[in-house]
């Protein structure tokens, strides 16, 4: 077993080192994360690419598995994304900050393109998108039926478990809205942490301090410019990479 995982680990080093696109570089990959085991767990045997399938699933007791998770996720990332895959839009180049968060929700069907080939990654996303995003993420089914709108069933999940009330579905979701509901969706989780260290902190809302908290201490907000900007609308990049960062660390 000790021989496996360091031959594994030597090889993942080389693999980081060697074949990571400049764009997989600017985002954790892994994100531990306080809620429970399988609540980020992202279905789907992802259509489009499935090689390697990404963030497959490990249980975090499993020294063998976790490790193959871990190279598994590398060699995704590093060799079979950057020579044999090519995402279909123009405007998401490969040394972006977004690239790995599109590739992320490109490869698992979790967002589509505006058009066949654009993906608008500074377009505002609607809290109807926002639901429907995180209730895919959740397992659910969100394609609608003849006669639903598009956003119909994220919005019934979101409201089910009571992570929102479906309401202005499609006005645009800020990115302390945002948090909230994927905080709700943890379970409320407590975080030490001193929002006065950003110079907009006053601008976050009150119902959003617990959530903005947990959310910084996990790595989903990181800031920028010393300044979390939470009533600015989230972009579509901007959620993208979100989805990539709340995926948990199986350990």
């Amino acid at each position: 077993m000790k021989k496996i995982k360091l031959f594994t680990a030597l090889l993942a080093a080389c693999l980081t080192l060697t074949l990571l696109p400049v764009g997989a570089l600017a985002v954790d990959i892994y994100i531990d994360s306080p809620a429970p085991e399988h609540i980020w767990l992202i279905p789907g045997s992802g259509q489009r690419f499935s090689i390697v399938p990404p963030f497959s699933p490990a249980n975090k007791d499993n020294g063998a598995e976790v490790t193959w998770a871990d190279l598994s996720n590398l060699v995704w990332f590093g060799f079979f994304l950057n020579d044999e895959f090519e995402l279909p839009y123009t405007d998401v180049p490969k040394d972006s900050w977004f690239y790995p968060g599109v590739c992320y929700v490109y490869t698992r069907s979790l967002m589509d393109g505006v058009s066949e080939d654009t993906f608008a990654p500074h377009q505002t996303v609607t809290r109807a998108l926002a639901w429907t995003v995180l209730a895919s993420m959740n397992g659910a089914d969100t394609r609608p039926s003849p006669g639903e709108l598009w956003y119909e069933r994220g919005m019934n999940w979101v409201v089910k478990y009571q992570v929102s009330d479906g309401s202005n579905p499609l006005d645009p979701i800020t990115r302390e809205q945002w948090v909230s509901i994927l905080w709700r969706r943890a379970g409320y989780p407590e975080a030490d942490v001193d929002l006065s260290a950003y110079s907009d902190c006053a601008q976050v809302s009150g119902y959003a301090q617990g959530a903005m908290g947990w959310a910084i201490s996990i790595g989903i907000i990181q800031g920028s410019n010393g300044q979390l900007s939470p009533q600015q609308p989230l972009t579509r990049a901007e959620l993208a990479s979100m989805v990539l960062r709340i995926v948990p660390k199986p350990r």
